[in-house]
């Protein structure tokens, strides 16, 4: 079974693939791996990391390659990342078991974001304003994306605990 885990950046996958890989004793990992490989070996092809809205575009053929192994071994896998999309899961259901959650934040606040990774260590307020607004508007399109592919989608704000064990009991199919 592949567990599929997408959104945008500082909604909770990272957390959500660590509970998953923790309870249920599977492997995994994030995609950054892939976009890091891409973007370093074959920067022609246009993968990187950052907010572009074609990241998640670019880097599909390759995600999806890189799925298609675990087909063959019949065996748990975790992948999560903000260029899973439903589009991914979609495409990965047509190699092998698919259970996919995508997490979402459309009330982020700036004050949530300053616990941010350290990609916004040096930012000033109008970078956390501007990374706020399109976490908002990146999850508010995942939803209506979710609701047209018939994905599971879970909001994250407000009750942050809550959205993680929802989304791990879609996961773990509970």
């Amino acid at each position: 079974m592949l567990y599929l885990i997408g959104g945008p950046p500082r909604v909770g996958k990272s957390t959500l693939a660590q509970l998953i890989l923790e309870r249920c004793k599977i492997s995994g990992c994030g995609t950054d791996i892939l976009v890091n490989m891409l973007a370093e070996a074959a920067p022609e092809l246009g993968v990187h990391h950052g907010s572009h809205p074609d990241k998640a575009q670019s880097a599909f053929r390759f995600l999806v390659e890189f799925l298609r192994p675990f087909s063959y071994t019949g065996g748990d896998y975790v992948l999560e990342g903000d260029v899973v999309t439903p589009e991914v899961a979609t495409e990965a259901s047509k190699i092998g078991p698919v259970r996919a959650v995508f997490l979402g934040n459309t009330t982020l606040t700036v004050q949530e974001l300053r616990i941010a990774p350290h990609w916004l260590a040096d930012c000033d307020d109008a970078e956390f304003e501007r990374t706020r607004d399109w976490v908002r508007a990146r999850s508010a399109h995942l939803r209506r994306q979710c609701q047209a592919d018939g994905c599971r989608y879970v909001e994250m704000g407000g009750d942050r605990d809550g959205g993680l064990e929802k989304a791990y009991r879609i996961l773990a199919g509970l």
